[in-house]
């Protein structure tokens, strides 16, 4: 089931993917428009960001559910096969995972990976990938910004503070005319409050929930400074995964 939703509302609306296979939010902006599709890929990340026939993946969820990424990626009906940008937000296994499979059937523009000095296995496995298939590849510049069709993208912290997985998460904002989309990766409250401090701007009209709704993620500093619309988290049903936790439901 694929859900759309538009950006109209002046509330906070909580969207939990273990409610859709397939979550798709329209920004319509006077000049243009742009598109999120998080895929359901159990506690893992897979988002596809969609701009005037341009698109950009973040993150490929574990190995286990790329077919469900692949499935997605062809609905899509992308121009020549050809994915604009690639971007591994860090470097946990639930995030890199089907970066893999994905190589194998789609044209990759260029890369922007995590600059975390401690690879997981899965993540040597995505960079071994990358280096096969001669893609460029890159770690991001903080504050750079680069244009997907009608969007902006923007490096918005680029992980280099971070002396854990989660606290190197690339964050950044997609901008389409004035309307915003915030991914966070895995980041920390730790790291969320001293990018705070530092005077970074994190304001967005929907947030990509970090770390899937963990406790330790997501803090109400953070939230107050985001400021969203729409707050998306990616986690597994209820029954089998412990996220979202009750204590960031709350601070939403």
């Amino acid at each position: 089931m694929k859900n759309k939703i538009n950006l109209g509302t002046k509330f906070i609306a909580f969207l939990a993917l273990f409610m859709f296979s397939i979550l798709a939010i329209n920004v319509s902006a006077k000049a243009g428009q742009m598109k999120m599709h998080a895929i359901y890929v159990d506690r893992g990340d897979a988002i596809v960001i969609e701009s005037n026939g341009h698109f950009m993946l973040v993150d490929s969820g574990i190995s286990q559910t790329s077919e469900k990424v692949l499935a997605y990626l062809k609905s899509l009906n992308i121009p020549d096969k050809k994915i604009d940008y690639v971007i591994s937000t860090h470097p946990d296994g639930d995030h890199v995972g089907g970066f893999p499979a994905v190589f194998k059937e789609y044209e990759i523009g260029q890369v922007i990976y995590s600059p975390c000095t401690k690879p997981s296995k899965e993540y040597l496995s995505f960079i071994k990938t990358v280096k096969e298939k001669g893609c460029p590849f890159r770690i991001p510049v903080e504050g750079e910004k680069f244009k997907l069709g009608d969007a902006t993208v923007e490096v918005v912290y680029d992980g280099s503070q971070g002396s854990t997985y989660n606290e190197a998460s690339i964050v950044m904002r997609v901008t389409c005319d004035n309307k915003s989309i915030l991914l966070t990766g895995d980041l920390p409250s730790t790291m969320e409050n001293e990018l705070l401090k530092q005077g970074y701007n994190f304001k967005a009209d929907v947030l990509k929930i970090g770390h899937h709704g963990a406790a330790a993620s997501s803090c109400a500093n953070f939230l107050d400074a985001v400021a969203p619309q729409y707050a998306v988290v990616s986690c597994g049903t209820p029954d089998i995964c412990e996220f979202p936790k009750e204590s960031v439901l709350q601070r939403l």
